[in-house]
């Protein structure tokens, strides 16, 4: 991964980080100090935090969240004004819909739940929305890429409270993400 600083030529981030044996980067972000994101791990917890939070003077970096031996972080989501539901996707194709008042904001740790998980599923991924409209992005039967709208009666079964299971996704495509909401 190659990273591109104002002033000068694309380098590897490897050499503005430390990464440990074994540790992979995620995603990268970028934005003001203060930008708020909405951080979770597969294991279903997450909490909202600034940029700033996340940043650390050490190039080794820092502690900032909490997970499982077994859980992977999922890519950060900025927080824009007009979107004020926490979208959430099991593994299983399960979908929760939650307003993102219920989040915590903290520094670091591991947050609250944002999705109940059964067994071996996991939290496969995290977005915004409204209670209007959810926007899932997957692929269907044909494996094209497509985007599906989730509104009204259909998106009403989904408009739970946090920490709930959710219901399966109805729609005839496999679900992969989300697409951004208006």
């Amino acid at each position: 991964v190659s990273v591109w600083v104002a002033g000068s030529v694309s380098r590897p981030v490897t050499t503005l980080i430390e990464l440990q044996p074994g540790a992979k980067v995620v995603a990268a972000i970028c934005g003001a100090p203060e930008q708020k994101f909405l951080v979770a791990g597969s294991g279903g917890y997450g909490f909202v935090a600034t940029l700033d939070d996340m940043v650390s003077k050490q190039r080794a970096g820092r502690a900032f969240m909490t997970l499982e031996a077994h859980e992977e972080p999922i890519a950060p989501v900025a927080l824009v004004a007009g979107l004020d539901h926490v979208a959430a996707l099991s593994s299983r194709a399960r979908l929760l819909v939650f307003p993102l008042a219920e989040m915590r904001e903290v520094p670091r740790g591991r947050g609250v739940i944002i999705l109940g998980l059964d067994g071996e599923e996991s939290l496969a991924a995290v977005g915004l929305a409204t209670a209007r409209k959810v926007i899932l992005q997957g692929t269907n039967r044909l494996g094209r890429s497509i985007e599906v709208a989730v509104e009204g009666d259909d998106l009403a079964k989904h408009l739970l409270r946090r920490a709930r299971k959710g219901r399966s996704v109805t729609q005839k495509l496999k679900v992969t993400g989300f697409g951004r909401a208006s």
